[in-house]
């Protein structure tokens, strides 16, 4: 099964954090890639707080997912193991 790791800076609780996942999720669906069957996504929240921010990226990238999500100020970026930006 593949893994994306999801890495953002929103509160677990943040409403806006959780209807960007949402989507993020349904959009993976539409790709014909569904969350427990034949993907899992690792979701590490920051909580706004850099620290915590760093941390949880160096979980991410010490559990060798396939690609994370970084959402910030409205932009989501993806960086895959070729580590090239798209």
């Amino acid at each position: 099964m593949r893994r994306i790791g999801v890495l953002t800076p929103f509160a677990a609780n943040d409403a806006e954090g959780q209807a960007l996942l949402t989507a993020f999720a349904q959009g993976l669906q539409h790709s014909g890639w569904i969350v427990g069957q034949n993907i899992r996504i690792e979701y590490r929240w920051g909580d706004g707080r850099a620290d915590t921010m760093r941390k949880y990226a160096a979980e991410l990238v010490l559990l060798a997912a396939g690609g994370w999500k970084d959402f910030q100020h409205g932009t989501v970026r993806i960086k895959a193991r070729t580590n090239s930006w798209r």
